[in-house]
């Protein structure tokens, strides 16, 4: 992956982004400052704590609050769907 990318979409209240697990394409620092820089004021996780921790984003939660960034997490399996 060149870069983090993030799809950003239009949505009534401002923009909705899509993107990879920080540190899935990339070094998880690079792809966390990337993130950062969007500006999120909320962020959604729907992958489960191993596929974080196996992206190298183990600190993501703590990063976020760090960040000032609201994190909300939703673990669905790989190929799964929710219940």
């Amino acid at each position: 992956m060149a870069g983090y990318r993030i799809a950003s979409l239009p949505v009534r209240a401002g923009l909705l982004g899509l993107a990879p697990i920080p540190g899935r394409g990339g070094t998880y620092q690079a792809d966390l400052t990337a993130l950062l820089r969007w500006g999120p004021d909320l962020v959604l996780t729907m992958t489960e704590r191993e596929e974080l921790l196996y992206a190298g984003a183990g600190t993501f939660a703590e990063d976020l609050e760090a960040a000032g960034v609201a994190w909300c997490h939703l673990p669905i399996p790989d190929r799964g769907a929710p219940p």
